[in-house]
């Protein structure tokens, strides 16, 4: 990426490469605070595979440095709003030093403070996952929905690099690129967007609030932004809420990158016809196994549910670890093999073996590939649901109905043991309920022709779903047996 950097900063030095709250930076501008920033890292005594951590408060800085350390051999651990999490990655990291930053502007001052938590006797790491001629880059933290210490993802420099080509060609991005990013800057889906952005010699147009409709539209329209991307319910809330103002932006989008969340097909329709002009582009990604899958949803009008197929060097196959026979569906754990793998966890060396199989990353979600090669994603492995012997997706379940409930955030969990049923029952479950028993009298029974197999058999109601601070669900706390469905309200049943 700094090679890249480099070019642009002579073919044209004066282009802005960031917006950021008004405040702008040049590709000569943004190349010059790296080079400095690699200049300052010189007198720092640093040993291989040390860790700097980056505070986000200034974004010119939380890049550039970003760069600088990745370009340097060293790691880099970007932190996020959140402090209890920051950390928390700090401690487990052992992370030596940490760039701050005196104000939000790029001309802002800058320095490498030493962390007091550095233990210099103790051994720590605990282990750094490492591979021949695949230097550690970056450390990502999981999302963290299994309600367990959330794992730290260490990418190599061959992900970053391999990716960032991947994406840039498919898209067909240019120069031309103005790119507003209307997603946190807590994961590798921002971070891919930086590199593809600055990559290519685009704009990037940031804001410290970016999930914020009435700041993202302004933004768009202010700096004649091309190019939309955010993360899956960000779009759909436009749409909901401000598809007239999307309207008056329909001739001028040309690129909308949806993230690895599943898009409801009438919504995606809506995106596609608000934005007749634009690619809309989707894939199939984790943190550790960036980007694997692409799809332009364009050219593929009759694979609306497909999340693409995979990059170039990049070999997906589905697993069946308890070697039954295929369900119907030819459901089962898609697996990956690459260069965008990562190398594994940090301080979780039993992990990385049991994740990171022979160099195959087994994800965790379950899906189908079709005789063209195109990947479908169904679910999680945890939300996959064996009812009768057949694996449904609790998604797949939801679906039928999430249109008629759309005012309740809402939920499918499996539970055995109920009416002597071979395998698990669907269980509906409704954040703060505001629906009457008629009325899923009336759902269930009248307006649907459910397979009865798979229609809920019961519906609770929870005050409040149990969710991680970045207001995922965790999946581990719900519902998982007879005993806890007592302890909830019974809103209706069979």
């Amino acid at each position: 990426m700094f090679n890249e950097i480099f070019k642009h900063s002579r073919s044209f030095p004066n282009k802005t490469a960031i917006i950021n709250d008004n405040k702008k930076c040049s590709y000569f501008e943004l190349i010059s605070l790296v080079n400095n920033l690699k200049y300052k890292l010189s007198f720092l005594k640093l040993k291989e595979n040390n860790i700097i951590a980056i505070e986000n408060k200034n974004f010119f800085h939380f890049i550039a440095g970003s760069i600088a350390l990745i370009r340097q051999g060293i790691i880099c651990l970007p932190l996020t709003g959140d402090k209890d999490l920051s950390v928390y990655l700090i401690k487990e990291s052992n992370a030596r030093y940490i760039l701050r930053s005196t104000g939000d502007d790029y001309k802002s001052k800058f320095y490498f403070e030493e962390l007091k938590e550095y233990n210099y006797r103790k051994k720590f790491p605990k282990f750094i996952p490492l591979k021949k001629n695949n230097k550690p880059a970056i450390l990502y933290p999981t999302s963290g929905t299994s309600g367990k210490k959330r794992k730290i993802v260490v990418q190599g420099k061959k992900a970053l690099n391999s990716t960032m080509k991947y994406i840039s060609e498919f898209m067909k991005l240019n120069s031309n690129l103005i790119e507003f990013i209307g997603s946190p800057p807590d994961n590798v889906f921002w971070f891919g967007r930086i590199r593809c952005c600055l990559g290519v010699g685009g704009t990037i147009v940031l804001n410290h609030n970016p999930t914020n409709p009435i700041v993202a539209l302004n933004e768009i329209k202010k700096n004649n932004c091309n190019a939309i991307t955010a993360d899956t319910s960000f779009h759909l809330m436009m749409i909901k809420y401000f598809k007239k103002r999307l309207l008056s932006l329909s001739n001028q989008i040309k690129w909308i990158k949806l993230s690895s969340q599943p898009v409801p097909l009438d919504k995606l329709k809506d995106l596609m016809n608000l934005f007749p002009k634009a690619k809309i582009i989707m894939g199939y990604g984790l943190t550790e196994a960036m980007r694997t899958t692409l799809i332009d949803y364009r050219k593929n009008l009759k694979r609306l549910n497909s999340v693409g197929t995979p990059q170039k060097g990049v070999k997906i196959k589905l697993y069946n670890d308890k070697k039954k026979n295929k369900n119907r569906d030819d459901i089962e754990e898609i697996t990956i093999k690459g260069e965008n793998l990562a190398l594994g966890y940090l301080n979780s060396k039993l992990e990385t073996k049991k994740k990171f199989k022979n160099n195959v990353f087994h994800t965790g979600d379950c899906g189908k590939i079709d005789n063209k090669g195109f990947l479908y994603f169904k679910s999680r492995a945890d939300s996959i649901i064996n009812i009768g012997g057949v694996s449904h997706s609790s998604e797949e379940i939801l679906s039928v109905i999430k249109k008629k409930i759309d005012k309740c955030s809402s939920i499918i969990v499996g539970i055995d043991g109920i009416d002597d049923i071979l395998g698990s029952v669907p269980i509906l479950l409704l954040e703060k309920n505001i629906y009457s028993k008629n009325f899923f009298e009336n759902l269930m029974k009248k307006k649907y022709k459910f397979n009865l197999q798979i229609m809920p058999r019961a519906i609770y109601d929870l005050s409040m779903f149990p969710k991680t601070k970045n207001g995922k669900i965790l999946l581990s706390k719900l519902p998982k047996n007879l005993l806890d469905l007592k302890k909830l309200n019974k809103v209706w049943s069979v």
